[in-house]
């Protein structure tokens, strides 16, 4: 039967105590139906971009993936939904002051509280499916991040409200901001998400150190100048202006 396009997006969402790898790996192992989420509040093996681990504390923070196979649009605006929804979700939960970073992660002020990985698996030239997965640190303590994280930046919604989240009630409000964002993009909103992502984002004229262009290569600083429609980054260094595909944005104060 043929799909109905114009259908109101509907997640299947599957809930496991525990995750051994992490809920991308775990989701990109089945052969999901469009709109499969997983997500666990104890994730073992946590992944972030550039082979970056995501530090487990059980039962404090949340872990999420979300498998799409018929979203046509580019990876860099699956990333964008994701942190958009998240953003959303913790502003109407009470915390303010959310910014996104290119290309992936959630701050506060000048500390890290999320992270979105988006992986594809590639048939014929063309995306046969994609997961997008999001980690965001809740009900983790200050000591606690301190102990066990190694990036300095890292903070929590507990850490900067000193109030504890339902993690259950937090993971559904999250998933319907993500319905709202996928929908936009299903209908075409590719501009309007980029809007929203860049109004939400702390980049266009920024003075910035950018690294990890490809491996060990050496910092660079400059101004961020623009996002294109691809998602891509230019950056003037002070002598020229040239695109990043991919990369890692510090952002000076």
């Amino acid at each position: 039967m043929e799909k109905n396009s114009d259908a109101a997006i509907k997640l299947q969402s599957i809930y496991i105590p525990t995750v051994e790898s992490s809920t991308n790996t775990l989701l990109m192992q089945r052969d999901f139906s469009d709109y499969t989420v997983i997500y666990t509040f104890n994730q073992i093996s946590g992944r972030g971009r550039l082979g970056r681990q995501w530090v487990n504390i059980p039962n404090k923070n949340l872990a999420f993936s979300i498998g799409l196979r018929s979203l046509k649009c580019q990876p860099i605006w699956i990333t964008a939904a994701l942190s958009v929804a998240a953003t959303t979700a913790l502003e109407k939960n009470g915390l303010a002051g959310t910014w996104i970073k290119w290309p992936n992660d959630i701050f506060v002020g000048q500390s890290k509280l999320a992270g979105v990985l988006t992986e594809s698996t590639w048939e014929n030239n063309k995306i046969d499916k994609c997961v997008a997965g999001i980690g965001i640190n809740l009900n983790s303590s200050d000591e606690e991040l301190r102990s066990t994280v190694t990036d300095k930046q890292a903070t929590s919604f507990f850490a900067q409200t000193n109030k504890k989240i339902n993690l259950e009630h937090f993971a559904n409000c999250l998933q319907e901001n993500i319905v709202d964002c996928l929908e936009l993009l299903k209908n075409g909103g590719v501009s309007y998400m980029k809007q929203l992502w860049l109004s939400k984002a702390k980049l266009i004229g920024e003075k910035a150190e950018l690294s990890e262009i490809y491996k060990s290569s050496s910092v660079i600083s400059g101004v961020i100048e623009n996002i294109d429609d691809n998602g891509f980054l230019y950056f003037n260094d002070g002598t020229k202006t040239f695109r990043v595909v991919t990369g890692d944005i510090k952002i000076i104060f």
